[in-house]
């Protein structure tokens, strides 16, 4: 496979590359991939979920990078570009940590360049070089991943492949320095399919393993502090992409932050109350432990963090009859300290007494017609081909391009 260029000022050349012929699908693996990593015994002492809206007001964008909904655009599908996006809190690198995200990178194998998660001291401004250097380049001290999508061969950019792959490098003002040979290649990730990526440090015993759809990809041993970081205990993380003269949109989707120190702090509804504290992670006006942690309507979405439960295109907000003046899915009233409206009900509406809540019941009293086509919002009621009460991609023409549920 090749994808020569060359460059001029880290602007990418619109050399085509020929995609890689022969690997294993890494997906066949995941289902046991993942099962063994829940069974983990290890007791987290801080956890933060972020599955479907963070607080981006403790997220710093600069350049090309910005959020809608749930996901952050590191970089359109335009030349030149070069995105950041940092948490702006230090997060404790002497201690366990564990970082998960989703990542797009594209759709066009003839694509540039790439994404980073990088691990920094510099702070909330740092920027790096574009083209190869994915933002990150020059960003130093840093520890680098690197999801990398089109092969260098210049001075300090040097790929271990020339492929598709990860590595694993230390960030210094001139070069990424792969570090003990991490690297794994990997079939074709402009694929226009977001791919879930994981990584998880045990400092007591230095272990740094990195997941790949699942699939770990990268085992190695390391002090994150002094390997990488020049001793600082503290380190700001984040993720960098660019394109140069070839492009591809490139985006992520932030799953969880968890540390073992100055923990990240979540704020699912943008209500000034992290989830650690709020009662209402969703804002619905329903408490959590009300909802629970099932999913209801199987979107990988639980039901607690869901504002449509049973996916009846009626938000949980209405089907409570709590008001909901915008339409945003989220409960008007007067917030209390618990981050709950004080008017919250303390049980779940189940209008026909079957034991199945309003919110999770597609025929809330019981007349055979759906909640959809009685009270629905019409363009989602027609698009219910299949006449189940709810929608999903087995109704015609109903698709989930961006893996959200």
């Amino acid at each position: 496979m090749t994808k020569n260029i060359t460059r001029t000022s880290h602007m990418r050349s619109s050399v085509p590359r020929r995609s890689l012929g022969s690997y294993v699908a890494p997906w066949l693996l995941v289902s046991l991939a993942i099962a063994a990593m829940l069974g983990s015994s290890r007791v987290w002492a801080y956890t933060q979920e972020s599955p479907q809206t963070n607080n981006y007001a403790n997220w710093q964008f600069l350049g090309s990078a910005s959020r809608s909904g749930t996901e952050i655009t590191v970089t359109p599908n335009q030349g030149g570009l070069m995105g950041h996006a940092w948490y702006k809190s230090t997060i404790g690198v002497t201690a366990d940590f564990t970082v998960t995200f989703d990542v797009y990178l594209g759709s066009n194998d003839s694509g540039a360049d790439g994404m980073a998660l990088v691990f920094q001291t510099t702070g909330i401004n740092a920027t790096g070089a574009s083209g190869g250097g994915l933002g990150a380049l020059g960003i130093a001290p840093s520890m680098i991943l690197k999801m990398d999508t089109w092969y260098n061969t210049e001075t300090g950019y040097v790929d271990p492949v020339n492929a598709d792959h990860l590595s694993l490098n230390k960030g210094t003002a001139s070069a990424f320095q792969l570090w003990n040979n991490q690297y794994s290649t990997l079939a074709d990730i402009e694929d226009g399919a977001y791919h879930r990526v994981q990584v998880d440090y045990v400092a007591a015993t230095g272990a740094l393993k990195i997941y790949w759809d699942g699939v770990r990809r990268i085992n190695t041993t390391v002090n994150v502090s002094t390997n990488f970081l020049g001793g600082a205990s503290q380190a700001y993380v984040g993720f960098s992409g660019s394109t140069g003269g070839a492009s591809n949109l490139q985006k992520l989707k932030i799953v969880s932050l968890v540390t073992g120190s100055n923990p990240p702090r979540i704020d699912t509804d943008d209500d000034g109350y992290s989830n650690d504290v709020d009662t209402d992670d969703d804002g619905d006006g329903l408490s959590d432990t009300l909802e629970g942690s099932s999913d209801t309507d199987g979107d990988g979405i639980i039901n607690s963090l869901d504002l449509d439960s049973d996916n009846d295109g009626i938000n949980d907000v209405r089907e409570s009859l709590l008001t909901d003046a915008n339409g945003d899915g989220k409960a008007d009233g007067t917030i209390g300290s618990t981050g709950i409206i004080s008017s919250a009900p303390s049980s779940l509406r189940n209008t026909d007494g079957d034991g199945v809540p309003d919110v999770r019941d597609l025929d809330s009293d019981n007349d055979s017609v759906p909640d959809l086509w009685e009270n629905g919002p019409s363009a989602v009621a027609a698009a219910d081909t299949n006449r189940n009460g709810f929608l999903s991609t087995l109704d015609t023409g109903v698709t989930d391009a961006d893996g959200d549920g």
